[in-house]
């Protein structure tokens, strides 16, 4: 199968583009940081304190795609805040990482 040149260009493209941007998530890091910015409303060990937030010791909302979670923590969702401006997308995916460790 033959790529059309253009095809070929924008594959080439979308590679480089994410050349070198994603790193692996750091759960030690993101421990840190949901301290720091999570843990006065979904609880210092993931059990929620505040009303309707996920309670992450029981799995709630944890395996949803990073995209979506990422979005959440951005933009907010329900009497969450959005972090845009606090927090970098690799902080919150530090953040998702470590959400999904605890127990």
């Amino acid at each position: 199968m033959k790529l059309h040149a253009w095809r070929r260009q924008l594959l080439a493209l979308a590679l480089l583009m994410g050349a070198g941007t994603v790193q692996a998530a750091d759960p030690v890091q993101g421990g840190q940081l949901y301290t720091q910015h999570c843990a006065v409303c979904h609880g210092p060990n993931g059990i929620s304190v505040f009303p309707g937030a996920p309670n992450f010791a029981r799995k709630e909302r944890v395996f949803q795609p990073d995209a979506v979670l990422l979005n959440s923590v951005k933009y907010g969702k329900n009497a969450m805040p959005g972090f845009t401006g606090l927090l970098r997308d690799q902080q919150i995916l530090d953040i998702i990482s470590y959400i999904r460790t605890i127990r």
